[in-house]
């Protein structure tokens, strides 16, 4: 039920959000809010069981479609099954910023000898946040949409071992 109403509420918002970057408000005969076509959202969740049975991970594809305009994008969840809360990247290592650094470094070298030419973004945006990741017992999987990084296919991933990641200093009970 929590995915449910996740993912509902994100596309009501998306679909606002939608709307409101799309009215003319110069245009005084816009209608664009009262004459709206319908919206879809199509979900799939894949679930993966990370070494310590009570946390799995999630990841979400999602299509929309907003009057004939298309959006795909991939989420990643890791949810503690006993708490029923979402593992933030923050709760995985002493030094978060740290991690996240080598995370984005990981995923620049990945990606820049493949020759994406936006990767400089990306690298930004996961050294400040890093999101989109799976918990595994050896490291950590980052899930990318292969038509966002210019990619062929539907989905990339890097993988970033735990021993990478020692000196950050995991936290070794959610990696067991």
């Amino acid at each position: 039920m929590f995915f449910k109403n996740m993912y509902v509420n994100s596309f009501e918002y998306d679909y606002i959000r939608f709307l409101t970057d799309n009215f003319d408000y110069s245009n005084e005969s816009d209608d664009s809010f009262s004459d709206r076509t319908r919206a879809y959202q199509k979900i799939t969740a894949d679930y993966k069981i990370s070494g310590m049975s009570e946390i799995v991970g999630v990841i979400v594809s999602v299509e929309q479609q907003f009057k004939g305009k298309k959006v795909k994008y991939t989420q990643a969840h890791n949810i503690n099954l006993k708490t029923e809360r979402i593992i933030e990247f923050s709760d995985l290592f002493e030094d978060s910023h740290l991690a996240a650094t080598i995370c984005s470094n990981e995923i620049y070298l990945t990606y820049s000898a493949l020759g994406y030419k936006k990767i400089s973004v990306i690298r930004a945006l996961y050294e400040i946040r890093p999101v989109n990741f799976i918990i595994r017992k050896d490291g950590l999987e980052f899930i990318f949409d292969r038509a966002n990084i210019g990619l062929s296919g539907d989905k990339a991933s890097v993988f970033i071992p735990i021993e990478k990641l020692k000196e950050a200093k995991p936290n070794m009970v959610i990696f067991s």
